[in-house]
């Protein structure tokens, strides 16, 4: 943006170089303590003192391939028997496992948030089973498809089953049917239809069930859903209706935010790809004329088909332009759940990027 221009769009949005966004303190606020050093409150006022030189060049929005490359290719590859009406054959190394060799594979907490991000990718992994997902939105409604691999060399899995085992009431769960045995390097997929009736800060939770040789496994699997799921990006909304709605909340519950500090700087690059990846709507510059912040949109969609509602959710991200490791988080929305759970979820993930 050039000087003129940014000084047009200060004078619009009334004020010298800074933009109307409220600065309203959060119930958390009392748990982080006194402001971080090195900001002082007019620093975080608006965009005047928090400009910087430099812009950034652009970041294309994530594409979501409905076809993409099968989430549970990490089994290897080669011709492997199995079903599943057209999942890629894939290959299992040989081996065998005793019954107490069993261990569940990888930090399911960590895949469980990498899908929280991104569309495909493994839900669960043991020493006998592998679950993939694909995933993909539309409006209230998604589809997860689960890919189930028997890793055993020569064991069939029995009594193979997927529960909802732990019910949100604001999102309905249908879960497909399997197969109650899993032949040794078979895999199968299974279809989770879900419908978000409202905002929730719990998604639902399956319980996986089989058995292998001697032993019983019974696990709970959270699956990966929160409200931005169901958002679609508004990345050009009128900046005038986008300030109107930003400026009627006052604050709590409608209006929350959070003050963080990284200990590595977080680019704005960065930063871009991240509220994208929970399908805001931003434009670098657009919504807010510091280089050091971001602000988006996106509307949440719930309810059943035909009586679904859209409800508008606003973000702004800034960023201390001497260090980028210290920023202030604010969500607005007409919902507080849906406020609350979106902050915090962009919270999270500014502090678990490398």
């Amino acid at each position: 943006m050039s000087a003129a221009a940014a000084a047009a769009a200060a004078a619009h949005l009334g004020g010298s170089g800074s933009i109307p966004f409220g600065v309203h303190a959060s119930p958390m606020a009392a748990h982080l303590g006194p402001a971080l050093s090195g900001l002082s409150a007019a620093s975080w006022g608006g965009t005047a003192g928090l400009a910087a030189a430099g812009s950034m060049d652009s970041i294309g929005s994530p594409t979501l391939a409905t076809h993409a490359q099968h989430p549970a290719a990490g089994f290897g590859g080669g011709a492997a028997g199995g079903s599943g009406g057209g999942a890629p054959q894939l290959g299992f190394e040989d081996a065998a496992f005793a019954a107490d060799d069993w261990r569940v594979m990888g930090d399911v907490q960590q895949l469980h948030k990498a899908l929280l991000v991104k569309e495909q990718g493994i839900l669960y992994e043991d020493t006998y089973l592998q679950i993939g997902l694909q995933s993909r939105y539309t409006r209230s409604n998604g589809e997860l498809l689960l890919f189930l691999g028997n890793k055993h060399a020569s064991s069939t899995l029995t009594g193979l089953a997927l529960l909802l085992s732990g019910p949100s009431p604001a999102v309905q769960v249908v879960v497909g049917q399997l197969p109650l045995q899993l032949a040794p390097k078979q895999q199968v997929q299974a279809v989770v239809h879900v419908t978000c009736l409202h905002s929730f800060l719990e998604a639902p939770r399956l319980q996986l069930r089989y058995g292998c040789g001697g032993r019983q496994v019974v696990q709970e699997l959270l699956l990966p859903l929160a409200p931005h799921k169901f958002m679609l990006p508004e990345p050009h909304i009128a900046k005038e209706a986008y300030f109107d709605k930003w400026k009627n909340y006052q604050g709590p519950p409608l209006k929350m935010q959070q003050m963080l500090e990284r200990p590595t700087p977080l680019s704005i690059d960065a930063t871009l790809l991240l509220l994208r990846g929970l399908n805001f709507g931003v434009e670098h510059l657009y919504l807010d004329p510091s280089p050091n912040n971001e602000a988006g949109a996106a509307y949440f969609i719930c309810g059943q088909p035909g009586a679904e509602q859209a409800l508008l959710c606003q973000c702004r991200v800034e960023g201390n332009p001497q260090n980028r490791m210290q920023f202030r988080v604010t969500v607005a929305a007409p919902d507080p759940v849906l406020a609350s759970s979106v902050k915090d979820m962009i919270a999270a993930h500014i502090m678990a990027m490398p």
